[in-house]
């Protein structure tokens, strides 16, 4: 992997947090992040709702996934991330003030959200495109999430090498209820859908 394709940085905030109940975004938020770094030097919120959390760059899209599900799971509100895939030139104790190319990215194609929650972009033109016809479909998928699909999402995620008996442990629900939920969130394609991304990027 080369340096320009070494790092991943999200920059994201919350849709809707005005109408919300802060105390329950926020948690699931500050919760999300937690799971990626440390604070604030890995990740840093700022401006109410947005933050920034800086990962390796095959796990980016995994991180936006996981991220995105866990506040739609105990907040009931969507997430939109923008993710640069780059270099980081220089690493401050916070993440808002850490400088490269990643940084720059996921601040544009925040900037270039419209209606998806999601978008991505590279130094490599083509993976930009393929990638924001991917992303594309994801995000209709994700948009279609209810609550109980995000949790189901969120813990297959979180212990990727648990079954999925522990799964249901872990959210109090039969393992059918579990297998159901992750059918209708479309988790198996949803996973192949990142296992390509990392391993692309490691290819860089």
């Amino acid at each position: 992997m080369s340096k320009e394709f070494s790092w991943g940085v999200l920059t994201g905030d919350v849709i809707g947090s005005r109408m919300a109940d802060p105390e329950r975004w926020l948690t699931s938020l500050r919760q999300a992040l937690a799971a990626w770094g440390v604070e604030p030097r890995d990740w840093e919120l700022y401006r109410g709702d947005q933050f920034t959390c800086a990962v390796p760059a095959t796990s980016a899209l995994q991180a936006a996934a996981s991220i995105q599900a866990t506040v739609l799971a105990e907040a009931g509100v969507l997430v939109r991330i923008g993710v640069g895939i780059g270099s980081l030139t220089y690493q401050s104790n916070r993440a808002t003030e850490s400088q490269g190319t990643a940084f720059e990215r996921s601040g544009e194609a925040f900037d270039s959200l419209k209606r998806s929650p999601l978008k991505m972009l590279t130094s490599n033109p083509e993976m930009n495109a393929e990638w924001g016809v991917i992303l594309g479909f994801a995000s209709r998928v994700l948009e279609g999430w209810t609550e109980s699909a995000a949790a189901a999402v969120a813990v297959a995620l979180h212990h990727p090498d648990a079954s999925q008996g522990e799964w249901a442990e872990r959210l109090g629900k039969s393992q059918s209820t579990v297998s159901e939920a992750l059918k209708r969130a479309s988790f198996d394609e949803l996973s192949a859908m990142l296992r390509h991304f990392s391993a692309q990027i490691a290819k860089q």
